[in-house]
């Protein structure tokens, strides 16, 4: 199994269907301005990703499913 939600993400997070990696992206467009863009992947959750991803965030103290950040402008993907 590949472990892409889980390598070199700016964050991860997971839905009651999807576990969510989030590649986080600034773009300056001029002195003033700025947007967020993020890059949404989002896996179907399956037992076997569920125990990477509790294995992998066994730490977090609040709350182990994550945050999305919020961003001005957002690309989805969906992997089955």
């Amino acid at each position: 199994m590949d472990k892409k939600f889980l390598t070199k993400a700016d964050n991860v997070y997971r839905t009651s269907n999807y576990i969510i990696r989030q590649d986080v992206f600034f773009l300056n467009l001029n002195k003033c301005n700025c947007l967020i863009l993020c890059k949404d992947i989002f896996y179907l959750r399956t037992p076997k990703r569920d125990k990477e991803y509790e294995d992998y965030f066994k730490d977090r103290e609040e709350d182990i499913n994550g945050k999305r950040v919020h961003s001005s402008l957002y690309i989805r993907k969906y992997i089955f």
